[in-house]
């Protein structure tokens, strides 16, 4: 057995460990009550080992108290969302993060849970009937964009090697073959928001660091649909999972908060909690520009026929 085979099958060891660990654990003793069957349980059992099985510095800190903490809780809110950590749907990010301990100051590796915009598609998907599109939009494309009584949005992607440099990022909204809403942002928006978060810019430098650096695009397209997502008529649900990246946004949680609603996150952010319109008030607000795509009328179940529509609408693999 290779060293790199000797690591990921300690890894997988301590992957299930870990569950083991959370499950018994009183703060976190209805983990395996938020999977609504058993099948559901197993495949986020499975990804989770995959995931760290792969990657092998996510369980690196795993003695530490504090690597502990954070990997129970982000596994309880990716539980709690629906969401397996698969590196599509959500991923767990590492901080490293400086940490005294008897008078010892210690840099560790602390997981992060973060919905991936895969995940965040389908469970809009799942609970209101959304199609939530996303693209980034680079110089050599062809673009128009208009506002005022009939916007309109068209994006001509170039076949070209060069695409150019990013110049904008859109996500568009859709449900029974209408336009439900839509939201363009500048490069330069998107790029204010990055420098306005503690872990968005090197001081050094000046470019992206951190989360900003490893998944730009994932960043960037997350931005435009939380600005999307303050429009829409979303559920509780949704509105819980885009909080969870407010982290990432050093979005500050309000204070009246008991320590389990910390701990997990299940909240929303002052801002996010604004009276939304209803979805029909939603849609009567837009123009009815028909789309190319037909919706079914009714609600798709979450697997295994939620995910053939999305990947197929979306071209996911």
């Amino acid at each position: 057995m290779t060293i790199q085979q000797s690591t990921q099958v300690q890894n997988k060891s301590l992957a299930l460990q870990t569950i083991d660990l959370l499950m018994s654990d009183p703060s976190f003793s209805d983990f395996k009550t938020l999977f609504k069957t058993p099948k559901a349980f197993n495949k986020f059992v499975s990804s989770f080992r995959l995931v760290t099985a792969t990657n092998p510095e996510i369980m690196q800190d795993a003695a530490h108290p504090e690597h502990k903490k954070a990997l129970f809780s982000s596994l309880y809110k990716a539980a709690h969302d629906g969401l397996i950590i698969d590196g599509q749907r959500a991923a767990l990010v590492l901080f490293n993060s400086k940490i005294k301990s008897g008078g010892v100051e210690k840099w560790v590796k602390i997981p992060q849970y973060m919905p991936m915009i895969k995940g965040i598609r389908e469970k809009i998907f799942e609970f209101t009937g959304m199609l939530i599109e996303d693209q980034i939009v680079y110089a050599n494309d062809t673009f128009e964009w208009e506002q005022g009584d009939n916007p309109k949005l068209i994006h001509k992607p170039t076949l070209n090697a060069e695409l150019g440099q990013p110049i904008a990022v859109y996500a568009v909204a859709r449900k029974d073959n209408l336009v439900v809403d839509r939201c363009v942002m500048r490069i330069a928006e998107v790029d204010k928001i990055m420098r306005s978060s503690k872990s968005g810019v090197d001081k050094a430098t000046g470019k992206p660091a951190g989360i900003w650096r490893d998944w730009w695009e994932e960043m960037a397209k997350k931005t435009v649909v939380r600005r999307l997502a303050k429009q829409l008529p979303l559920v509780d649900e949704i509105d819980e999972i885009i909080a969870r990246d407010n982290v990432l946004y050093d979005v500050i949680l309000p204070t009246n908060l008991d320590e389990k609603q910390r701990l997990y996150g299940v909240t929303t952010s002052i801002e996010q909690a604004k009276p939304r319109p209803t979805l029909a008030q939603a849609i009567e607000a837009q123009t009815t520009t028909q789309v190319t795509t037909q919706l079914p009328d009714d609600e798709l179940a979450i697997d295994p026929e939620l995910e053939a529509q999305t990947a197929a609408y979306y071209g996911d693999k």
